[in-house]
């Protein structure tokens, strides 16, 4: 997960990038480009502007998906290696648009390297692959901005990592606890605590890290398989052919103190919002665009539109003696059918 920072507020999330010690044992210039330290106003800070964030083009060929003059133009300044956010437009004093950079992003046209855990585990010595450099520059960067020493910074956020471990844990197990209840025991102080019944099995390259906190906060017993380190590999090969949609779809009430018969549907995705006059309408539209999205995404990843399977799940909203809902969340996962 990417650390980023914004509005002084460290945040872990919710995208992925290439950790900045892989980047850099790969590229080794990105090492010397962490050394300048270039900096980046704290209004201008978000989660593509940020001074231990680099980009490089893949090799996924542009000219067989639809891409807009904007998103051309970026894309045609981002090279096969490694570039810095200041980099991209060099000659001209304002970054490239984090909107456009999100897109080529989805659209796999480009890669993101950032500052991630697995960096911080390297500068507190419990991981050590690949360049040690570049994980400790891009750590001392955002812990500057923070006004903390460096190893101070790292065990905070090594803390909050564990923490969100076990949160996510105990909430997938204790299915209709609400979140902020489970965080009162697990984290309130109190002379008691949850105990798990059933081992928790770690998977991923540096788990190893994390079994200490997580084992004393849940009273559970670890278990690290062999070759624990590949997993995620394994489950990012798989996970490659699978694509979950939301689609949103909520009412509008007439402006009467007397009624609350909705009037209009409103279908959200990402970036969208569309009106529709009736409820059915709504629906369908949102399957239709669930689906695209999901066809789209499938192209992307060279799977033949035959060779998809999606299966939708509508979850409704209903106010009491009402027959049509008020809001709907509708789920669509399209997975590659072998």
């Amino acid at each position: 997960s990417h650390i980023w920072i914004k509005n002084g507020e460290i945040n872990i999330g919710p995208k992925k990038v290439i950790p900045l010690c892989q980047a850099a044992y790969e590229y080794p210039h990105l090492v010397n480009e962490l050394k300048r330290k270039k900096t980046i106003l704290k209004s201008q800070l978000g989660e593509n502007i940020q001074p231990t964030k680099f980009f490089l083009r893949t090799e996924v060929d542009s000219s067989q998906m639809s891409i807009s003059k904007q998103e051309e133009e970026i894309l045609n300044k981002i090279p096969y290696n490694p570039i810095s956010i200041h980099e991209i437009y060099w000659n001209k004093d304002f970054f490239p648009s984090p909107i456009i950079l999100d897109k080529l992003i989805n659209k796999r046209l480009i890669k993101a390297i950032g500052l991630t855990p697995t960096d911080i585990l390297h500068v507190l010595n419990e991981f050590s692959e690949w360049s040690y450099d570049a994980a400790f520059l891009g750590t001392e960067t955002l812990a500057t901005y923070k006004g903390k020493e460096v190893i101070t910074f790292c065990l905070d956020l090594k803390k909050r990592f564990a923490q969100n471990m076990v949160t996510n844990i105990a909430e997938f197990v204790f299915k209709d606890v609400n979140k902020s209840e489970l965080e009162k025991v697990l984290y309130g102080g109190f002379y008691g605590n949850i105990f798990f019944e059933l081992p928790i099995v770690f998977i991923g390259g540096s788990v190893k890290a994390y079994e200490k906190e997580v084992s004393n906060l849940l009273n559970a017993s670890i278990i690290i398989p062999n070759n624990a380190e590949v997993g995620n590999a394994v489950g990012a090969a798989v996970a490659k052919g699978r694509k979950m949609v939301n689609i949103l779809i909520k009412s509008i009430q007439a402006d009467s103190r007397y009624s609350v018969r909705p009037t209009k549907w409103v279908v959200f995705s990402k970036g969208e919002r569309k009106e529709f006059d009736t409820y059915q309408k709504a629906l369908e539209y949102g399957e239709i665009l669930g689906k695209t999205i999901i066809y789209e995404y499938m192209s992307s990843i060279n799977v033949d539109n035959s060779n998809i399977f999606i299966k939708t799940r509508n979850n409704e909203i209903s106010l009491p003696n009402e027959d049509v809902p008020i809001e709907s969340t509708l789920s669509l996962l399209g997975s590659e059918d072998n």
